[in-house]
């Protein structure tokens, strides 16, 4: 049978595992805080691309662009839809947070 010296050893042990799991388990909230809102920055984005596509459609409809205009837009269109391209290529592949550690 242990010791009382042997036994507070082990509490102690116990103390800092717990307080270390506790770290990790602040640790893992917070990285899945962070994946939520950066994953709906990433929504906000796609739909800020999407209502300024529809604006830029608007515009090319428009009969009185200028030629040059109307090129500008059109660039502005293939422009918007790379970067929309990037934005949806970066959701897809953004990584599902870790499952949280069992209590």
């Amino acid at each position: 049978m242990p010791d009382n010296h042997e036994l507070g050893a082990i509490l102690r042990s116990l103390a800092e595992l717990e307080r270390r799991m506790s770290v990790i388990t602040d640790f893992t909230a917070k990285v899945e805080a962070d994946y939520a809102d950066i994953k709906s920055d990433i929504t906000n984005i796609q739909a800020g691309i999407t209502g300024l596509n529809a604006q830029l459609a608007a515009l090319q409809a428009s009969p009185t662009l200028s030629t040059a205009d109307a090129a500008a837009l059109q660039q502005i269109v293939t422009d918007g839809a790379a970067l929309a391209s990037n934005v949806d290529t970066v959701s897809a592949e953004f990584p599902t947070p870790p499952a949280a550690p069992p209590a």
